[in-house]
């Protein structure tokens, strides 16, 4: 049977088949009920090469062409045969097949389509919100030789491309392909999918398929159905006003507006980056008068500040050994609240636009110098609480040594706001995702 596996902190899903079967899993928030008309066959994204299939149960193989084409299908040297119905949509029930692989798939039509690469295993949607959502890449310094070494073609993942739809069920996906596991891919795979894929695989020696259709801070409601929304009607209400495309256009556009007006007002007011004079994150500017505050931590909690909103920029300078430079190095900084730009001797050195990913900046040998280092970041907090993460590692490293950069930092406030407006995150909204098994 095909397997679904989510995170506790969505749901614990468990995919059902109906008497026919299916092939992979249909991700209901995309895949049936197409009225699109074609004059060639077309197959929809997840039947693709590189597809796995799942084993030991009917499987069916859809796709659309014009009104009444004859379609044959060509697998393991058998042939099967479908004819469209009047959406164009036809379909191909395959009995069920051991594990192996690869195979060829063949779709005949007024054009042909040749599948490849095909594998027959085990199929699992990875469902949930960040903490399946999170990557390999993001993993690697706590598994570096597993990233190092992975190389597993026949695990594989395919990823399912962030969209809402509040209409019902779409036809296809908007993108996606299958990509084996391999030094160069892996850092795409989610990070909990992988390590119980390759478990899987090393209990039962078959391929394994990852359908990774997870987002960051998705709400269950977010991925009901509009029949299941009926149960509560107040999600069902919030929902249903969505469906206004028009609606959803405007208030796009509002947003947008909106923060960007947010944004403009913020750079124009940040005394760091004012025009005529020295900028904050210059190495020739000097930080006389600034006030100081740990870090780790919190304005908020260390500062006369209080939890204002706006720009503060922190600098911190530091003694580099000779060892350290002339070679690739490393800036650590936790994760900081909100968005940062962070400098080394008025270099940039990194930058990130929102608060949850962690900052690890990797830059060139041309950066450091021999004795006083200047480290400057410019946080914008955008809303509640701004700072440095507590438990989180703060660090510069280079030549295998390490700077710790905890302790005091001199800070200055270079633009107060209110907090931005905030924007709509159709994704999360009840109905956005409809899963259909």
């Amino acid at each position: 049977m095909i397997r679904s596996f989510f995170t506790e902190s969505l749901l614990r899903w468990r995919l059902r088949l109906g008497r026919q079967g299916v092939v992979l899993a249909l991700l209901g928030c995309y895949l049936l009920n197409s009225t699109e008309v074609s004059a060639e066959v077309r197959l929809p994204r997840l039947v693709s090469d590189g597809m796995i299939l799942q084993r030991d149960t009917k499987l069916t193989v859809w796709g659309w062409g014009a009104k009444d084409e004859k379609i044959t299908l060509s697998f393991k040297n058998k042939t099967y045969s479908a004819t469209t119905g009047a959406d164009g949509k036809w379909t191909v029930t395959l009995p069920a097949q051991p594990a192996g692989g690869p195979y060829t798939m063949a779709i005949a039509a007024n054009n042909r389509i040749e599948l490849k690469d095909i594998l027959v295993g085990d199929v699992w949607v990875c469902g949930g919100q960040s903490n399946m959502e999170t990557p390999m890449s993001r993993l690697r310094d706590k598994f570096p030789e597993e990233v190092a070494s992975a190389n597993n073609p026949r695990i594989r993942q395919f990823v399912v491309p962030l969209t809402y739809a509040f209409k019902g069920p779409k036809a296809d996906l908007t993108g996606g392909t299958w990509i084996g596991v391999s030094p160069q891919s892996i850092g795409q795979f989610s990070g909990v999918a992988y390590f119980f894929a390759k478990d899987l695989y090393a209990k039962y020696q078959v391929p394994i398929g990852l359908i990774r259709n997870a987002v960051g801070g998705s709400p269950a409601e977010a991925w009901l159905s509009a029949e299941a929304l009926k149960q509560f009607p107040t999600y069902q209400q919030q929902g249903e006003k969505y469906k206004d495309s028009t609606l959803v256009a405007s208030i796009q556009q509002q947003d947008r507006a909106n923060s960007s007006a947010w944004y403009k007002r913020l750079y124009q007011a940040d005394q760091g980056e004012a025009p005529g004079q020295t900028k904050w994150s210059s190495p020739d500017y000097t930080a006389a008068g600034w006030a100081t505050m740990n870090v780790p931590g919190y304005w908020a909690d260390q500062t006369p500040l209080g939890p204002v909103n706006g720009v503060l920029w922190f600098r911190k300078e530091v003694e580099v050994p000779a060892e350290m430079v002339g070679k690739p190095a490393r800036l650590e900084l936790g994760t900081l609240v909100d968005a940062d730009s962070t400098y080394i001797n008025g270099q940039l050195v990194g930058t990130t636009g929102y608060q949850y990913p962690p900052r690890k900046y990797d830059f060139g040998p041309g950066v450091l110098k021999t004795g006083k280092n200047v480290i400057v970041v410019r946080i914008i907090s955008n809303g509640g609480r701004g700072g440095f993460t507590l438990d989180k590692q703060y660090q510069l490293s280079a030549g295998g040594q390490i700077l710790d950069l905890r302790g005091p930092w001199q800070y200055k406030l270079g633009a107060t706001l209110p907090p931005a407006p905030g924007s709509t995150s159709f994704q999360n909204q009840p109905g956005g995702f409809l899963m259909v098994w």
